[in-house]
């Protein structure tokens, strides 16, 4: 049932054009509410598909089939629901299973495996230093947690991903397993 009357009125006014009603949602403060940001956990092909998008158009782009298989290992099988109801939803996503095919899926896409043929690793550091923020190791981990969650979730968070990427001879390295620990993060398995 819906329980915005903004949006109860807007469709009753417009006939029920659902681009009208669309707009409504969009323009909510509920839309972008504490509460509702990060709330739910996304299946694995729409994690998956959103973890590549968070870099934005890759070259080469990642395999379709290689993000299917992936998203079977982590127990959504295209094309073969569990039953006509469709896959369950919400918490059923974050088994150890599913979690740890969502970290191994973020190397592999971070290494470039995904690609089809298999590419170059992504440049993470080209993408903070042409955003500006590849002035240190730590403004790398910001601009990776940013880029990846939309901010950070607590103070100390960049030292956290700084800490999880560990020691590494260059920049590039680091900045790659930076992007790799926060799409594994807790965090970043929200939607």
């Amino acid at each position: 049932h819906l329980q915005n009357p903004a949006l109860v009125k807007q469709l009753r006014t417009s006939e029920l054009h659902v681009g009208k009603a669309v707009e409504t949602v969009l323009r909510s403060e509920r839309f972008f509410a504490d509460a509702t940001v990060r709330a739910r956990v996304p299946g694995p092909v729409e994690w998956a598909v959103s973890a590549a998008r968070r870099f934005g158009p890759l070259e080469p782009p990642p395999s379709p089939v290689k993000l299917g298989r992936w998203a079977a290992r982590m127990g959504q099988s295209l094309y073969y629901p569990p039953n006509v109801g469709g896959w369950p939803g919400g918490r059923t996503w974050l088994s150890p299973l599913a979690l740890l095919g969502r970290a191994n899926l973020a190397a592999d896409l971070v290494s470039g495996r995904t690609a089809a043929p298999a590419g170059a690793p992504l440049d993470v550091l080209g993408l903070a230093r042409r955003h500006g923020r590849a002035g240190s190791r730590e403004e790398v981990a910001g601009f990776v947690t940013d880029l990846i969650l939309g901010g950070s979730p607590n103070a100390g968070w960049a030292e956290s991903v700084r800490a999880a990427a560990g020691e590494t001879p260059d920049d590039a390295t680091f900045a790659r397993r930076a992007a790799i620990a926060v799409l594994a993060s807790p965090e970043a398995q929200l939607g």
